[in-house]
């Protein structure tokens, strides 16, 4: 998927490459996790470029999809990057 197709994916609808992007978010997510755990990226820096809602809606899409592994990852991300209060 070139830039121009991801620009007018809404328009093109195409389930094969919303699918395709789906995966590379994830295995993205799984590279920033490494680096985080690593110490290379600050939890900081990942909560400024990637919204908590984001990664919940992606969260509850590949639930949908049945993805378990990917969701592992996903919540993993959630949980170690960014802070929650427990009241």
């Amino acid at each position: 998927m070139n830039s121009e197709e991801y620009y007018h994916i809404g328009v093109y609808g195409d389930t094969e490459d919303i699918d395709s992007l789906l995966l590379s978010r994830v295995k993205h997510l799984s590279w920033v996790l490494g680096c985080y755990r690593q110490g290379s990226i600050r939890s900081t820096t990942i909560v400024e470029l990637i919204p908590l809602r984001s990664l919940q809606s992606l969260l509850l899409q590949m639930e949908k999809r049945e993805e378990y592994e990917m969701c592992t990852t996903i919540l993993d991300m959630m949980i170690e990057c960014y802070p929650t209060e427990i009241k």
